[in-house]
């Protein structure tokens, strides 16, 4: 990559955006996979790799770091964006033969998730679901955009 670190990561002026060359299939959920497993991997290697005193910050800032991105390297190209894309791939398969009634119950969720903690957890994981599949051309966004401005609307209103 350090000689042609444009084949990885390519910038479409047009757009103003960054794109991928080759998109993860398992998106957000693959994403929210395996930061937790790599927050509880990192905390399991912490306790059990014992190192004499002089070598604990050679642990925390090198060994660390290098086994556990090993780790999650391989968790992700092996079990995690192949299962992701499996579970994401059923998603659009059952919203788009919904048809109609499909696309307004995933409008209701989405907008409810978005709404419910007005910029919190939940909505942030709703955020990422959405624009998931608008990127890939699946449903629109607009259910979410709609879903932001209510609740502030709502609290101006009733003060």
């Amino acid at each position: 990559m350090s000689t042609q670190p444009t084949q990885l990561l390519n910038f479409d002026p047009s757009t103003m955006q960054w794109a991928t060359s080759s998109p993860v299939p398992s998106t957000f959920i693959g994403a929210l996979i395996i930061s937790i497993v790599a927050g509880y991997l990192v905390k399991w290697m912490n306790q059990k790799i014992q190192l004499p005193d002089f070598l604990l910050a050679f642990k925390t800032t090198f060994l660390l770091p290098i086994l556990s991105a090993i780790f999650v390297m391989l968790a992700m190209y092996y079990v995690i964006t192949p299962f992701g894309g499996w579970i994401n791939g059923g998603i659009r398969t059952v919203l788009t033969a919904a048809g109609e009634k499909g696309a307004l119950m995933y409008a209701m969720g989405i907008a409810a998730a978005t709404a419910i903690d007005l910029g919190g957890p939940i909505n942030k994981a709703a955020g990422f679901v959405a624009f998931s599949f608008t990127t890939d051309h699946v449903l629109p966004v607009t259910a979410r955009s709609i879903a932001i401005v209510i609740p502030p609307i709502g609290l101006g209103l009733a003060t």
